[in-house]
């Protein structure tokens, strides 16, 4: 009985060992599958954020140009009626400003690089005329709408991103 006794356990202890590296193998293929869907919907989650920053930043950057045009055209209506002078035009600019969270000022460069019209007191005179947004208005008339590169203020000591738009007179200046 003795000797029956030992193959039985032997048996017993083989099959546990089984069943031990059997659950082990499948709780490793579980893992693995897991783990490979964790990834793809990473990776899909992190594509539909990417979608969404995207499209955010594009209409973003449609309004602030959409702003900057109707700054323009308000600013030219104010100087119609002569009644453009840097109180009505702070104002102007101030009620733009207001329907753009992501921007900190708006102002008027004249042909020179000299702010004449800005959100903010304190401005008027100030030289740009170094300035990228600056030099490509000035060398490359055509220009349209550009957003900058981002660059430091001198004033704040942040860093910005300008975004532009040429105001052309009546004579094409």
């Amino acid at each position: 009985q003795i000797s029956e006794a030992r193959p039985i356990r032997h048996q017993i202890f083989w099959l546990a060992a089984l069943i031990v590296l059997g659950s082990g193998v499948l709780l490793g293929i579980n893992l693995y599958y897991e783990r490979n869907l964790a990834i793809q919907t990473g990776l899909r989650s992190t594509d539909s954020l990417a979608l969404v920053m995207a499209e955010q930043t594009t209409r973003t950057i449609q309004t602030i140009d959409q702003r900057l045009q109707l700054a323009a055209s308000s600013l030219s209506q104010l100087q119609s009626k002569r009644t453009l002078n840097e109180d009505s035009a702070r104002t102007v600019l101030r009620q733009h400003l207001q329907e753009l969270p992501f921007v900190r000022t708006l102002w008027v460069v004249d042909a020179q690089g000299h702010v004449v019209y800005d959100t903010n007191l304190g401005s008027i005179g100030r030289d740009l005329s170094d300035r990228a947004y600056f030099q490509i208005h000035k060398s490359q008339p055509k220009t349209g709408f550009l957003l900058g590169k981002p660059i430091r203020s001198r004033t704040a000591g942040t860093w910005f991103i300008s975004a532009s738009r040429p105001l052309v007179s009546d004579d094409g200046q």
